[in-house]
């Protein structure tokens, strides 16, 4: 990637990060590897025609308190507040598209989620769903 950015004809690849390079690369590679598992079909080139769209780096992305600030990109207020993370947590595949009229981001997040009990009565009023194979074939039959 390095030696292509400098070379006169791919110099627009210095406008974008190089994890952003890196993650497209990544992403070539799994679609090859899922074609030749026989899981996918072959990787088609993203026609300019359909909806925008490119990776954002997780790492350098931050909350501001209008938005979300990006590599390359600066701030970029958003319609709502972005949920609040916790010490240690960082937004996951975060992608930016547009639709012809507005932009959007999307990114995912991992959340832990603890039920603490109060006390071994409250334990035994919970309704035992079943095992998960149990449940896999409750949810097959409709």
């Amino acid at each position: 990637m390095t030696k292509l950015k400098k070379e006169e004809n791919f110099k627009w690849l210095c406008e974008v990060g190089s994890n952003v390079l890196k993650q497209a690369v990544k992403d070539l590679c799994l679609a090859y590897k899922k074609f030749f598992d026989k899981k996918a079909g072959f990787p088609k080139h993203k026609s300019r025609k359909s909806n925008i769209s490119f990776y954002v780096n997780y790492e350098s992305m931050k909350k501001t308190q209008n938005g979300v600030q990006c590599e390359k990109l600066g701030n970029i207020k958003t319609a709502e507040p972005l949920p609040k993370l916790l010490k240690g947590e960082y937004y996951l595949n975060p992608h930016i598209s547009y639709d012809g009229k507005y932009w959007y981001i999307g990114f995912t997040r991992k959340i832990e989620i603890r039920v603490l009990l109060k006390s071994l009565e409250e334990l035994e009023s919970l309704e035992f769903l079943g095992t998960p194979a149990q449940l896999d074939e409750l949810a097959s039959q409709g």
